[in-house]
């Protein structure tokens, strides 16, 4: 006895097949563009870029220059200068000198620091430590998170930085360091 195939028959062997589909690709959907997660690869690469573009605009260069080459000596040595510089009366002595060099002896400070903190990354001697959730706004797929960006082994800022997927499924991070860097 041969089976009668019809129209009636085949829409009813593709119609689980078909909604079993749109499932999957509406659970897809869904999922590709939930909240970011603070641990994220992507997300602490750009929470580090944002907190050393910070730092490089915003603290003296050769103070990072001297930590980010991570030599104990030179870090003792520039400590105890500065200290003694303060105490004369020079607070910013350092930012004068960079301003000095860059003026008399064309040295260029910030091609240095880009090198450095190139090869500091890649070394990985530059990375987020104690990664904290703070919040997460799931209506906004957005995530809070702080953390400790370590600069070599003596040199540490705490930051805070948000994460969030935009329309178009980047990711968006917002970072602000929170203070002036603690040393080790």
């Amino acid at each position: 006895m041969k089976h009668k195939t019809t129209l009636k028959t085949k829409i009813m062997k593709t119609k689980p097949l078909t909604m079993l589909l749109f499932i999957g690709i509406l659970f897809t959907a869904c999922n590709s563009n939930s909240t970011p997660k603070c641990t994220d690869i992507q997300v602490q690469r750009m929470a580090i870029e944002n907190a050393l573009e910070y730092l490089t605009e915003n603290e003296s260069k050769l103070e990072l220059m001297v930590y980010l080459k991570n030599d104990p000596k030179a870090i003792e040595q520039f400590e105890k200068f500065s200290k003694q510089s303060k105490r004369l009366g020079y607070p910013n002595y350092f930012n004068n000198l960079e301003s000095f060099s860059k003026f008399f002896t064309n040295y260029d400070t910030d091609s240095k620091l880009e090198t450095l903190i190139d090869s500091a990354l890649n070394a990985g001697i530059i990375y987020l430590n104690g990664i904290r959730i703070n919040g997460i706004e799931k209506e906004l797929k957005k995530c809070n998170c702080g953390a400790s960006i370590n600069l070599g082994n003596y040199l540490e800022y705490d930051i805070s930085y948000t994460a969030q997927y935009t329309e178009d499924d980047q990711i968006y991070v917002t970072t602000t360091v929170e203070n002036n860097g603690e040393k080790k």
